[in-house]
């Protein structure tokens, strides 16, 4: 199974069951917390963040778009459409 997420794979939450669209493949993100922002405003901007695997996502029932952070949140979801590929290798 591929572990990688595509542009419009379906993921459901583990525990919710809440469905989501990928609508764009995975990327790298700078992701920026509190501590970061006030190194920005005390001029080491440079040294501020971290990097991270991102993908973006839109929920199917409410229609809102948000980033997921793959190393916190790969866990609690399952790629879909991934293992319907799995299915259909293996019905062929």
């Amino acid at each position: 199974m591929r572990y990688a997420i595509s542009k419009d794979d379906l993921l459901r939450h583990k525990k919710t069951g809440e469905m989501f669209v990928a609508t764009s493949s995975e990327y790298t993100h700078r992701f920026m917390d509190a501590e970061d922002h006030e190194m920005v405003a005390h001029g080491m901007g440079e040294y501020a963040g971290s990097y991270g695997t991102a993908v973006a996502v839109t929920s199917v029932k409410t229609g809102k778009s948000w980033r997921l952070r793959l190393a916190h949140d790969r866990k609690n979801y399952d790629n879909v459409t991934a293992m319907a590929e799995v299915l259909e290798e293996e019905v062929a």
